[in-house]
């Protein structure tokens, strides 16, 4: 199944040349390059975006599993000429065949294109592989945006997750290697799942990619929307314990989270985190000790403004952003707290000269502290 990620998942483009010239491999590759770049076709675009393109898509190839036309296609796109594609699929197949760590499908997928579509540029980069008596080993990883930017920039998760597709998702929450990160992502899916539902899209489409037994158990799913649409919250305590009963955190599989989220879902603790307002934690590390300290400060408050003081501070301390109504009200419900007053209410403004709100932002900078100190 191809996965069409933004490239921003995937890459972050490197500003100079010396960065990818810190590793060896590409040392001996720039050497090629540079001898190859003018024949049969002059290349005049700078170095470091062909580069660029050039890591873009091995991370892609090896990461999405995506066909080498698909590759080709995208290369055209966005270098522009239709040699360009042979310089770039000659140099994939330099790193790959060249990988101390062989990677087989790769390469006989390369190979079989290659053969087909011979190109221009093949040859150099084929002597380079079979002459070099070293072996090397690139990091072909992805290389992400921060998680926070990543679901910013997503308009359309069903599409981007094929449907909701286990091995889509997967592949989606181990972009980043982190347990919060992991967490804010996954959180951030469900409540795109939990919209697509709760608008009447409860059929999902038969386009050719999509395959019933990869599709999210809508009974377990949707067992997760019943409690978010009734606030019923796991902390973040205990879905990271749901998450993360292996040792290592490539081991994440989506299917584990489901399961042991609805069986650890009865677990009860003093604090809960609100996983819908999980996106708007600027510290993501120190999610679980803000909403602490905000439910804590709500016990028992009826008044509109005590009610939003925790948050105006947390928003003044910088450790949340100023969360939507919707958000909001997801989390606490929509009589919580008066629709029309509540912008006003998190600012700072708010609370000129407030003992309360300015013990509670020194209480939010010195988690900051305290953690940055760790």
């Amino acid at each position: 199944m191809n996965i069409n990620l933004p490239r921003e998942f995937l890459w972050q483009d490197y500003k100079t040349m010396d960065e990818f010239l810190k590793d060896p491999l590409n040392q001996e590759l720039y050497k090629v390059y540079k001898q190859t770049k003018d024949a049969p076709f002059k290349i005049t675009m700078p170095d470091i975006k062909v580069f660029n393109e050039l890591y873009y898509q091995v991370v892609k190839f090896c990461y999405c599993d995506v066909s080498v036309e698909n590759i080709a296609n995208s290369v055209c796109a966005d270098l522009g000429f239709v040699y360009s594609k042979d310089l770039i699929i000659s140099m994939i197949f330099a790193i790959i065949c060249i990988q101390k760590k062989k990677m087989y499908d790769q390469e006989s997928m390369l190979k079989e294109y290659l053969g087909t579509n011979r190109g221009w540029y093949l040859d150099p980069f084929n002597n380079f592989v079979n002459e070099s008596k070293t072996t090397y080993f690139s990091d072909l990883t992805p290389k992400p945006i921060d998680v926070k930017s990543a679901v910013t920039r997503v308009k359309n998760w069903p599409e981007l997750t094929n449907y909701f597709s286990k091995y889509t998702l997967n592949k989606i929450i181990n972009l980043w290697p982190s347990k919060e990160e992991k967490l804010f992502i996954l959180n951030t899916i469900i409540v795109a799942y939990s919209d697509f539902i709760r608008n009447g899209k409860d059929k999902f489409p038969n386009n050719g990619y999509i395959y019933d037994d990869d599709t999210v158990d809508e009974k377990v799913f949707n067992g997760i929307i019943q409690k978010i649409k009734s606030s019923k919250k796991l902390s973040t305590a205990q879905t990271i314990k749901c998450l993360y009963k292996k040792k290592t955190d490539s081991d994440f599989s989506i299917e584990d989270y489901l399961k042991n989220y609805v069986e650890d879902s009865k677990i009860t603790t003093e604090r809960e985190t609100p996983s819908c307002l999980l996106p708007i934690v600027i510290k993501t590390d120190l999610a679980e000790k803000i909403f602490k300290l905000i439910n804590e400060n709500l016990k028992d408050k009826k008044d509109n403004k005590d009610k939003m003081r925790p948050f105006a501070a947390a928003i003044a301390a910088n450790v949340i952003r100023p969360p939507k109504w919707s958000e909001f009200a997801k989390a606490y419900g929509n009589d919580f707290v008066k629709r029309s007053s509540f912008y006003n209410q998190l600012k700072a403004e708010a609370y000129p000269g407030d003992n309360i709100f300015n013990w509670l932002k020194g209480e939010f900078l010195k988690m900051v502290q305290t953690s940055e100190a760790g």
